[in-house]
């Protein structure tokens, strides 16, 4: 319930911020979306030159969140301290188990990561991948659900080595 609080005085802010190059849990954005401003780009690419396209698999990332990252990036919104510091609590120190049937596994601490099938887990997560876009300089991005995309077109071999550097 009080998570539902927290999203909702969050969220308008949060997503009016969110790069258009994102479509991740977003209204009126959606994998398809996502697939066709890609699609779009392919076509032209093929009507006039090549392209190169780096792909990255996000399933595992809820698990890897960097807290510390992430309070950083809370803290650049005008959340106000309160927020801050209750998303570093509901953050941090969180332990867990697993339940199969009657066996319990052995609690343990959980370091990293944003909570699985909580409230808020989707738009931690937009906010952590939304950063990516600042360190890039000479590829297109597009971030879906569970996956994000570097591409650009490719002129010469010197623009191949372009979309490598951009992402080093």
């Amino acid at each position: 319930m009080f998570e539902t609080l927290v999203l909702r005085s969050i969220e308008p802010s949060v997503n009016s911020s969110l790069i258009d190059e994102q479509h991740i849990f977003r209204p009126d954005r959606s994998t398809g979306t996502c697939t066709v401003v890609f699609s779009s780009f392919i076509f032209d690419s093929f009507l006039n030159m090549l392209s190169d396209t780096i792909y990255t698999d996000f399933t595992k990332v809820f698990d890897q969140v960097n807290h510390n990252i992430l309070i950083k990036i809370l803290s650049n919104y005008d959340f106000g301290e309160p927020i801050l510091s209750w998303f570093s609590s509901y953050l941090t120190n969180r332990k867990q188990f697993v339940k199969l049937h009657d066996r319990i596994s052995n609690i343990i601490s959980n370091s990293s990561g944003v909570p699985q099938g909580a409230i808020l887990s989707m738009l931690l997560f937009s906010l952590l991948v939304n950063s990516a876009s600042s360190v890039l300089r000479h590829a297109h991005l597009l971030i879906s659900a569970y996956d994000m995309k570097l591409f650009m077109r490719i002129l010469n071999e010197n623009d191949a080595s372009l979309l490598l550097t951009s992402i080093v």
